[in-house]
């Protein structure tokens, strides 16, 4: 038993640290879009490329921060039905 918390707990620390250096990625992808916008409206300039990065690094930050916003219990509960619930859901 004692293993597998250690385990857990090795597991909550990546979650944690993956969270936090994730979501500095949010920051780049708002970068990257003010790029894209800049160079396609004011030099009509446009790159496929940079509008799939802002899609993958969108995809990475839910798939990676899901984890991360579950080990803080930081995920919104709709009270009409979370109320209602025992503790044991």
């Amino acid at each position: 038993m004692k293993t597998l918390l250690t385990i857990a707990t090795r597991i909550d620390q990546i979650n944690d640290l993956l969270g936090r250096w994730i979501s500095s990625l949010t920051l780049l992808m708002v970068l990257v879009t003010v790029v894209i916008v800049v160079l396609r409206y004011g030099f009509s300039i446009g790159f496929i490329w940079m509008q799939e990065s802002v899609r993958f690094m969108h995809g990475f930050v839910f798939l990676l921060c899901a984890a991360y916003t579950l080990l803080h219990n930081g995920h919104v509960r709709v009270d009409i039905f979370y109320a209602k619930m025992s503790e044991r859901g």
